[in-house]
């Protein structure tokens, strides 16, 4: 049976009887344990439906209880916290419904994207984004924190930056050092000239002190031995018998390298070298005759491209490195020193004038042009620094020279979406043209081959 509790007898006097009421406020302590009287019984239980009003009109599913009652379990549609879609089949009562989608909410800077996924606002704190958009003194990606409605700081650009001697042949990175005070750090700049393995070129005597990323390594002796060979070579049209006998210059080191990769992987090679050969000696195909011909190759490992790099060089195209690891890639484009090598490799590695035609996409070699789009011959006035801003870091710009540049998104998507926001965006058309089979819809084809 129930008991009278103790604090009421404690507070009763002898001979009274205390009876409750019954309309005290409802008590604020929280147990969680079973309520059960003196004796130990369990509170009597009940079979029949809950009558209890649910907070959401549907009718209770369970027995009666003496807790309160459990989330509604009715299916229903709830939209994830994020905003972004809504989830069909989701019990009543549960919270904090999360989809897989990336927030993309615009951040309180009003440029950046939110990279995370769906989540409750409010979106990451701007200390830890990084800005990210071109520096106006040197193109290369601003690496100081967000800061909206400020222009970028004055600070030297630490970006490494290759230059090399007069024939190509020594290569050497540097510090870009635009944007800053050059001429007050000597010391600085000391250190690093003191690590070149040549040294630099003497500047013009016109009072102006130029950077490091404008000055050039003086040529050495295997330079000169260099071009005394390639002149003999073209002098006399000298080929190699056979790939294993061929000498790709005085340097050990890219010889070894791409003469190992023709051993392991000589099918690769050669599709690198036929893409250099289109962009030297092929024809300029659409909007590719009014920018620089260029090609794009997917993010491969380091030994890959380094053999990209020396086949690069030997066609004298200019290589440019971007992206971060795991998707390092190298964009090469063609520049009016660009030209055929003394030897073109292929089946007796001889030199060939033949104009050679697009190649079939190769997804080991090439970028899905998809995801990549042109800005060629772009006015002064234009700015497309905000591609890089608008989509939270999400794409890469490669500038080519003062005039042109790609931009290389994560997906086709982000791409085509950036094709309809800029007005200079066209479709990239490199040494490959996309092959689709005959079995697959017009509207793939054109998904395929257009951005």
């Amino acid at each position: 049976m129930w008991q009278v509790p103790s604090f009421v007898k404690s507070h009763a006097m002898p001979g009274i009887v205390l009876l409750v009421c019954g309309h005290c406020p409802p008590c604020l302590q929280t147990i969680f344990t079973d309520l059960t009287c003196s004796c130990g019984t369990p509170p009597p239980s009940c079979q029949l439906p809950c009558s209890v009003p649910q907070p959401c009109s549907h009718p209770a599913s369970h027995s009666c209880l003496f807790r309160d009652c459990p989330p509604c379990s009715v299916p229903v549609a709830k939209e994830c916290i994020g905003g972004h879609v809504v989830l069909r089949n989701i019990p009543c009562g549960s919270k904090d419904i999360r989809c897989n989608k990336l927030c993309v909410k615009t951040r309180q800077c009003g440029l950046h994207a939110c990279g995370r996924t769906c989540h409750l606002p409010p979106c990451d704190n701007l200390s830890v984004v990084t800005c990210g958009a071109p520096r106006r003194d040197c193109r290369h990606t601003c690496i100081a924190p967000c800061h909206p409605s400020t222009p970028s700081p004055d600070t030297r650009c630490e970006f490494p930056v290759t230059i090399t001697c007069s024939c190509g042949r020594i290569t050497e990175n540097v510090p870009c050092d635009a944007g800053a005070n050059y001429n007050a750090d000597v010391v600085h700049e000391a250190s690093i000239i003191q690590k070149l393995p040549v040294l630099l070129q003497p500047v013009a005597a016109n009072g102006k002190k130029a950077p490091l990323r404008q000055r050039k390594l003086m040529c050495n002796d295997d330079c000169a031995k260099l071009e005394r060979k390639r002149v003999l070579a073209d002098a006399y049209e000298i080929t190699a018998p056979n790939l294993d006998s061929l000498h790709f210059g005085e340097n050990s080191i890219a010889s070894e390298l791409l003469a190992d990769m023709l051993r392991s992987d000589s099918k690769w090679v050669l599709s690198v070298e036929e893409r250099c050969k289109f962009l030297v000696l092929g024809k300029s195909r659409g909007n590719d005759a009014h920018g620089p011909k260029v090609q794009v190759f997917c993010p491969m490992l380091k030994d890959k491209g380094d053999a990209v790099r020396v086949i690069a060089e030997r066609w004298k195209l200019v290589v440019n490195a971007a992206g971060r690891e795991p998707k390092h890639f190298i964009v090469v484009h063609v520049t009016p020193k660009s030209r055929a090598p003394a030897r073109v490799l292929g089946v007796k590695g001889t030199t060939t004038v033949n104009v050679p035609l697009p190649l079939a996409f190769d997804p080991l070699v090439d970028m899905d042009p998809r995801v990549v789009v042109s800005f060629l011959d772009l006015p002064r006035d234009a700015d497309i620094s905000a591609l890089v801003l608008r989509f939270g870091g999400k794409c890469e710009l490669v500038w080519l020279n003062d005039k042109n540049a790609l931009a290389v998104f994560n997906d086709p998507a982000r791409a085509a979406t950036a094709m309809r926001r800029f007005d200079h965006g066209t479709v990239y058309k490199g040494a490959v043209m996309v092959v689709v089979p005959p079995n697959v819809g017009a509207s793939v084809a054109s998904s395929a081959t257009n951005a």
